[in-house]
């Protein structure tokens, strides 16, 4: 039995374990081999009692698949040994993040709304997106609130890979059922798991958070938990889970991209708006304002008030660069990125033509079936797929061409075959058309009455003060806004002295979050926009100072 304080291959110093299980073991430990004795987690498996050679053939997997992955939210591979003395015994070392599980918070009494779910589930299906873009898909199999991280850094990680499977059973061969009861789908209990599995016990996780009730302890009906009458949430979000956790897979999202697509971008900004207005707003009221709307819109068409120039361009130019191949970001299975040195040659290139157009990248990917078609994806600034289009007629990209005065973008395939696209068609989201992304726009500070701040998580509080030498609250808060996000810096419960600075997109959607010590009680923002820093000012004028690249999500 291991017990704290031992050094195990005189490297790993053990400090604290996690659940009681003997034969299965994860410790917190110290590489005493790293320069900074950096924490890791190290997983223990002995052989024999209820410890079979399955169990250590998934063990020996999990460690296979960790060292392929790279992803900023999955714990990074670190090593893989085994101990041959009187037992013997098998170990995987990761990367140790700092946080508490979904399940620990659930615990902790933390309450999930709806834009922290949205958040959750947009952040996992980006997880899924690349994990299912291996050929074949690597699925995990064992998606919970426990294999959920929230990490300090307020990002989510996918944890335990004890479960994954990185190959389709066939016909006939025996598997072991993996996965956890009531997060589990019917096809994953049959040995035919697909990346739809995954989304269904994503789905059922996200019932969980707003329940706070476990799977199994919710009705049935025919083979379905019933949650509608249990969550208040927008309807659409509830249509969204529904169809998350159909038991038949032909009724559920087929994959993580088009699950991404139906909730985020434009779909989430319903669900916040559906969910903050449906409630408050009777019926007959509905009536008037939408009279008022048709008749202020007959109004405008007939008097115009602007005089618009026909001439001018609404449009940002277009720029088309060559990026290594390998820098590709993740794609579905069924595609892959092959870039031809020419049209009249199959030599592959180690480059490849990418289209910048204000935030969003655009690759070409060719089919591996190889057939006479491109999938055009556009990624955001942080890699997240955002849009497809499948266009047949070409295939094997080696050039694309930017036609400014026809509006038009055109992408050149083997033989000279091309595929070419409206500028239009191509932005996925309209509103973007109307103004170029400047990363370093000015901020600008303004002052909000208190009680309009967005949705926030549970450890926070929105606390305002007069001034600094003042524990006074005031009715109106700073906040920074910076292009098209809006800044909020709250304060936690605890009253420790740090601030939360919360990143809102245009929608009211939580996009990213910084945990800044130094300060508490936010009374002033001030802006150099020389040195590009803003300032954030607490009580006992003790400050917090972040650059503007800083704050960029």
């Amino acid at each position: 039995m291991w017990e704290a304080g031992q050094v195990i291959r005189n490297r790993y110093q053990l400090r604290e374990k996690f659940g009681s299980n003997p034969g299965r073991q994860t410790w917190l430990a110290q590489d005493l081999e790293s320069e900074i004795s950096e924490l890791v987690i190290v997983k223990l498996l002995t052989f024999g009692g209820n410890i079979k050679w399955d169990d250590v053939r998934l063990f020996e997997r999990e460690a296979q698949i960790l060292q392929e992955l790279n992803h900023d939210q999955i714990p990074k591979y670190k090593n893989y040994f085994s101990i041959d003395g009187n037992t013997l015994w098998f170990g995987l070392v990761e990367e140790y993040i700092s946080g508490d599980s979904l399940k620990q918070l659930l615990e902790k009494g933390t309450r999930f709304g709806e834009v922290e779910v949205i958040k959750i589930a947009q952040e996992v299906l980006q997880i899924l997106v690349y994990l299912h873009s291996f050929n074949p898909p690597i699925l995990h199999r064992d998606i919970k609130p426990s294999n959920l991280l929230m990490g300090d850094d307020n990002k989510i990680y996918l944890v335990d890979f004890g479960a994954v499977q990185d190959s389709f059973a066939s016909e006939g061969t025996t598997f072991t059922i993996v996965g956890t009861y009531g997060y589990t789908p019917l096809e994953q209990f049959g040995g035919k798991t697909v990346p739809a599995s995954d989304l269904y016990a994503l789905g059922i996780t996200l019932i969980h958070l707003l329940t706070r009730t476990a799977p199994s302890n919710l009705p049935t009906k025919d083979l379905k938990i019933q949650f509608r009458d249990r969550v208040t949430v927008s309807p659409q979000l509830v249509n969204w889970l529904d169809k998350m956790i159909a038991p038949a897979l032909e009724r559920r999202y087929e994959t993580a991209i088009n699950a991404l697509k139906y909730l985020s971008p434009k779909n989430s900004q319903e669900l916040a708006l559906v969910k903050r207005f449906h409630i408050f707003i009777p019926l007959l009221i509905v009536s008037g304002i939408m009279f008022l709307i048709v008749g202020g819109i007959i109004f405008l068409i007939k008097t115009p008030l602007i005089a618009i120039d026909e001439n001018s361009n609404p449009y940002q130019s277009p720029e088309v660069e060559y990026v290594p191949s390998s820098n590709h970001p993740a794609f579905p299975s069924s595609l892959k990125a092959s870039c031809n040195k020419g049209p009249n040659t199959l030599e592959s290139s180690s480059t490849c033509p990418v289209l910048k157009w204000g935030k969003y990248t655009y690759w070409a990917y060719s089919y591996r079936d190889n057939r006479y078609a491109m999938n055009i994806v556009a990624y955001d600034p942080r890699g997240r797929v955002v849009e497809q289009w499948e266009k047949p007629g070409a295939r094997y990209v080696w050039a694309i061409d930017v036609n400014e005065t026809a509006k038009t973008v055109t992408f050149k395939g083997q033989a000279n075959r091309t595929i070419e696209l409206g500028l239009n068609e191509l932005l996925p989201d309209k509103s973007q058309n109307s103004k170029p992304y400047e990363p370093y726009q000015s901020p600008v500070v303004e002052h909000v009455p208190y009680s309009s701040h967005p949705a926030f998580p549970s450890s926070l509080k929105e606390s305002c003060s007069k001034g600094p030498n003042t524990l006074k609250p005031s009715s109106t808060c700073p906040v920074l806004k910076l292009g098209e996000y809006t800044y909020w810096a709250y304060s936690y419960i605890d009253n420790r002295f740090a601030m939360n600075i919360v990143a809102y997109d245009s929608a009211g959607r939580v996009v990213q979050q910084w945990e800044k010590p130094g300060a508490r009680y936010v009374w002033a923002i001030d802006v150099n926009e020389t040195a590009k820093t803003v300032t954030f000012r607490g009580q006992a004028n003790r400050t917090i100072e972040i650059g503007f690249k800083e704050l960029l999500p």
